[in-house]
């Protein structure tokens, strides 16, 4: 019997509560199906660029470039909260060979020192169902696997993860006999709260229902053509880039904690995509003209790729969330802003901390143990920071298909192992690009803030490749809400 099948039987005895070990690598993650079609990448890029870190420090509170290492502790810690390990007054102990993907490299203790095994405390854990089509499909913890898919000790190779099995559906009847139980599986989902089904329009960030009415059952009955949109708009693999993004996911990670709070006792309490709900409600706020939010129009709107206005974003929505009517319902969901973890009143410490932490960062990492410790960014500092260099430059693979793919971003950029016949570049919806021969190399500008130094490159030699290695790809500006 193959491993796969053996897989698909082991799956199949699951039953809830079960602690369901996965590796996340070419064939575990492959199996892992997604239950929403977007994220909010920025909320993935702080964590990323906190865990790997990033070329750029702060001065005077704002990012220049230089180079900030990476939080070893947050990591740890992080993955072993995810692993169900983080008991209270937990202690990690690890070693210079330690890597997160691992747990057997490294040690998690409770207060009487005694270890801690993976999957022991199981409300911190991310969760699965198996569906009719025997593969676990995610119902939480999507930002935090497309993460530890990205960060430089994670990846898809040998990093292993539990995951909580909520539900077995691998016996699940086809009701309506329409010749497909995976539709009563997504309508079941709906029902259970363990799926966003919505579709995303089609030219902007946001969401719709599905077409549909309720049932005597309250059963959520969907249109097939809209029941196919969505599952076609489901990203076949746990990486960033298969993902619709959604930037008012992600700001409402950057208002946690400032505006709002996980609600505790509340009816909302444990809701599933509760953060969707309230990116729902900022984004329809946005688009009727809010007076709250009348300075951002779409002649006017926030630009998240500018740090400055994204700060101001963020903190004129948690002014609007803190102001609004505790009574609200958010967004689609039937609860209130005071039942969804409406703040009474704007935590300032917190606001006044997205890009400085105003904490130290201690160096931790065997390679960066001679480092000065630093100024460590705020969360929205590390989004911005990892989105404009991350740790690697511009110089970052993307884990498309074909060759190297550099994506040129804003900034003043240096790609040093550029080499015609391996790699593109990408300049995405800028077609005003100029060329120009320095000493050092081949200059390529676009628009007014685009300026990217291919070391040792010359103009004659990359132009001839064309169109091969220069792709002008026109791509939806989801930088602007």
């Amino acid at each position: 019997m193959s491993a796969f099948s053996q897989r698909i039987i082991d799956l199949m005895k699951t039953s809830k509560n079960d602690v369901l070990e996965l590796v996340i690598g070419s064939f575990e993650l492959s199996k892992i199906k997604a239950g929403q079609p977007a994220i909010g990448k920025d909320q993935v890029l702080y964590k990323v660029g906190r865990y790997d870190g990033v070329n750029w420090i702060l001065e005077a509170g704002y990012p220049v470039q230089g180079r900030t290492f990476s939080d070893d502790e947050k990591m740890f810690d992080d993955v072993a909260y995810a692993n169900g390990q983080k008991v209270d007054n937990a202690v990690i102990v690890r070693v210079d060979d330690s890597t997160p993907g691992n747990p057997d490299s490294y040690y998690v203790y409770n207060e009487n020192w005694e270890r801690v095994a993976p999957g022991t405390v199981t409300n911190g854990m991310k969760t699965v169902v198996i569906g009719p089509d025997k593969n676990p499909y995610l119902t939480d913890g999507h930002h935090t696997l497309n993460t530890f898919s990205q960060m430089k000790r994670g990846g898809f190779e040998d990093f292993k993860i539990n995951l909580v099995v909520e539900a077995n559906y691998s016996n699940l009847k086809d009701k309506n006999n329409n010749g497909s139980s995976m539709d009563e599986f997504w309508i079941e989902m709906a029902n259970s709260g363990n799926a966003w089904l919505k579709v995303l329009k089609e030219n902007e960030p946001g969401y719709r229902y599905l077409n549909g009415v309720e049932g005597d059952q309250d059963e959520y009955m969907v249109h097939s053509v809209d029941l196919d949109r969505f599952k076609g708009q489901l990203p076949e693999e746990m990486k960033p880039e298969a993902f619709r993004n959604d930037p008012y996911r992600a700001i409402m990670n950057f208002t946690r904690g400032i505006a709002w709070e996980a609600p505790e006792g509340t009816k909302a309490d444990g809701l599933p995509f509760l953060e969707f709900y309230w990116a729902e409600e900022i984004q329809n706020a946005i688009g009727d003209g809010n007076s709250a939010l009348d300075v951002h129009t779409e002649a006017s709107p926030y630009n998240l790729s500018n740090l400055d206005s994204y700060v101001s974003a963020v903190q004129e929505i948690s002014n609007w969330i803190i102001n609004l009517d505790p009574d609200t319902i958010i967004g689609t969901s039937v609860f209130t802003a005071r039942e969804m973890g409406q703040k009474t009143e704007i935590d300032e410490g917190k606001l006044n901390s997205l890009i400085d932490s105003g904490k130290t960062l201690e160096a931790s990492s065997s390679d960066e143990k001679d480092a000065v410790d630093v100024p460590s960014f705020g969360k929205l500092g590390y989004a911005w920071a990892q989105r404009n260099g991350g740790s690697e430059g511009n110089d970052r693979l993307t884990g498309l298909p074909g060759p190297d793919l550099f994506v040129l971003s804003p900034g003043n950029d240096v790609i040093s192992d550029f080499r015609i016949g391996e790699d593109s570049i990408s300049v995405a919806g800028t077609p005003d690009l100029r060329f120009r021969q320095t000493g050092e190399g081949l200059l390529i500008s676009a628009g007014d803030d685009i300026h990217t130094l291919l070391l040792n490159v010359h103009r004659d030699a990359f132009l001839a490749h064309e169109p091969a290695h220069l792709h002008i790809i026109p791509a939806q500006d989801d930088n602007l809400i």
